[in-house]
């Protein structure tokens, strides 16, 4: 289950890098793949993103494995 969600983080990581690289060697990666020019996201927001899904997608089983799956013995 956890695989999935790695390999989309890992799958945007790898595109944000692709642009930083492409905004550094300036190449216009917008015109190439026929975005709208300047309504594509930039490296940074893209990396944001993927970080910010990364640390909502690792809280709930740190949450979990820190405080014990508690079952109810009284049913």
């Amino acid at each position: 289950m956890y695989s999935l969600y790695a390999y989309i983080i890992l799958d945007m990581h790898m595109y944000a890098a692709n642009i930083y690289f492409w905004k550094h060697c300036r190449i216009n990666y917008s015109f190439m793949f026929g975005f709208n020019q300047g309504t594509e996201l930039s490296y940074q927001d893209i990396f944001l993103f993927s970080t910010g899904l990364a640390v909502s997608a690792h809280i709930p089983p740190t949450i979990h494995y820190q405080f014990g799956f508690q079952v109810c013995y009284f049913l």
